[in-house]
């Protein structure tokens, strides 16, 4: 079941973000994603346990996804499909122009996932991640 994000739940992401990126965000960084007041933040629960995230926020006309995240024991169950469907209708419904995200360049279940939803490559920030690991840039027009 989606939800909005809340506090409640924070223990679950960080530990669900440090099992799955090198470089997770912190705990200080979800709390202000929280707050933020442009925020959209949708988390998928079950059994009162959130075993994925997705956190992002409108600026003028555009939203900039900036996590999408899944715990390896539900992934590959369609849990990052209904939370990219989710907020593709939240940008349709509050007229926004495109999405925006980064996906680090190995992480091919990511770049599977968003050109699958015909999310096209725009951009490449070289070493955005580490030295080797580059961020493709990718964009969905919704309009």
């Amino acid at each position: 079941m989606i939800i909005d994000g809340n506090k409640k739940y924070l223990n679950d992401i960080i530990i669900i973000e440090k099992k799955i990126y090198p470089q997770p965000w912190s705990k200080n960084h979800f709390e202000n994603d929280l707050k933020h007041p442009a925020g959209y933040n949708k988390l998928f629960i079950i059994d009162d346990k959130c075993v994925a995230y997705l956190f992002g926020y409108s600026i003028k006309d555009e939203f900039h996804l900036n996590n999408l995240s899944v715990c390896k024991k539900y992934q590959k169950q369609g849990i990052a499909t209904l939370l990219l469907n989710d907020v593709i209708q939240y940008s349709n419904n509050s007229n926004l122009s495109k999405i925006l995200l980064e996906v680090r360049c190995d992480n091919y279940a990511a770049i599977n996932l968003y050109e699958k939803f015909k999310f096209e490559k725009y951009s490449i920030r070289k070493d955005y991640y580490k030295k080797g690991k580059d961020a493709f840039l990718y964009t969905k027009s919704i309009k």
